[in-house]
């Protein structure tokens, strides 16, 4: 409830048909470990989606932290490489499914820093959820 990101009144588009400056704003993008695109195919055991919490994208009153949700299927780690936040600002871990109680939820106030342009190792089979909040 505390993300007006995650209660939009509308689906995710991709493309949110909103320009700033001359790059075109998405309200979701998914991506692969290496940053980039996902594969789609059915070898592929990692997935993430960024949701941009701009509240030009969520149309809601206020604005939102920007959410990285990593979802890693496998039985192996894997070493993701973090996208930059839409709002400029550093990723806060907030979830990690392949922690150990009580490092997996962590309570608001008790995020962790992630470091800038760095690779995060997912556990196998592992849940992260990651947020950067907006000034």
């Amino acid at each position: 409830k505390r993300h007006p990101g995650l209660r939009r009144t509308d689906f995710f588009r991709r493309d949110s048909g909103r320009v700033e400056g001359k790059k075109e704003k998405k309200d979701i993008v998914w991506l692969g470990p290496g940053g980039k695109a996902p594969d789609w195919s059915s070898k592929s055991r990692s997935l993430a989606c960024l949701l941009d919490g701009d509240r030009t994208q969520t149309l809601a009153e206020e604005e939102d932290a920007d959410l990285l949700l990593i979802f890693h299927n496998d039985r192996l780690p894997v070493n993701w490489k973090l996208p930059a936040a839409p709002c400029g600002a550093r990723w806060m871990r907030v979830v990690d499914t392949g922690r150990e109680a009580p490092h997996d939820f962590l309570d608001p106030g008790d995020e962790v820093p992630v470091g800038r342009d760095e690779r995060l190792r997912i556990a196998p089979g592992a849940v992260v959820v990651l947020m950067a909040p907006r000034r």
